[in-house]
C-alpha cells in the first residue's frame, strides 16, 4: 500500500474523531468535508504559483501526510473525554487542524515549493480552517443534530 493510501484515511478518521467529539454526530461527517472543501482553494493556488507542481497530483497525498497530525490529537481528545470527563473536543480539533497546515507547509517545502506559498500560505491558511471549524461545530452542536 502506498503511503497516500494510508495517510488520507488516517487523516480523514482523526478529524471525524475531532468532529464527533466537538460537534456530535453531523460534525463527525461534515467536519473532515469542511477541512477538505476549505483546503482545495489552497491546493489551487500552490499549483498554480509552482508550475514544476502543476502536473503533479501529489500535493492532496502532501496534504493528507500533514494533516495526519491530527491522529494523535484525536487520541489525546478520546483520552481527555472518557478518561478525564473534560468537554474539550473543539480545542483539540484546532489544535489538530494548525497543526496539520504546519505539516503539510513542511511537506510543501520538502516537495519544493515556493517559500511564501509553500510554507507561509498553508499556515495563515489553517487558521482560517480552524475559525470555520469552531463556528460549523458550534452551529451543529446548538442545532442538536
Amino acid at each position: 500500500m502506498s503511503a497516500a493510501r494510508i495517510d488520507t484515511p488516517a487523516a480523514l478518521a482523526a478529524l471525524a474523531v475531532l468532529g464527533w467529539l466537538s460537534g456530535g454526530a453531523a460534525m463527525a461527517l461534515a467536519g473532515p468535508l469542511l477541512v477538505l472543501a476549505l483546503f482545495a482553494p489552497l491546493l489551487a493556488v500552490v499549483a498554480s504559483a509552482n508550475p514544476q507542481r502543476k502536473a503533479d497530483p501529489g500535493l492532496f497525498a502532501l496534504l493528507m501526510r500533514g494533516m495526519l497530525a491530527a491522529v494523535p490529537f484525536a487520541l489525546l481528545a478520546l483520552a481527555s473525554r472518557y478518561g478525564l470527563g473534560w468537554d474539550a473536543g473543539q480545542v483539540f480539533a484546532g489544535a489538530a487542524i494548525a497543526a496539520g497546515g504546519g505539516g503539510a507547509a513542511l511537506e510543501f517545502s520538502r516537495a519544493g515549493c515556493g517559500r511564501i506559498t509553500g510554507v507561509v500560505l498553508p499556515g495563515l491558511w489553517a487558521s482560517l480552517v480552524v475559525m470555520a471549524w469552531m463556528l460549523a461545530s458550534t452551529m451543529l452542536k446548538g442545532a442538536g443534530l
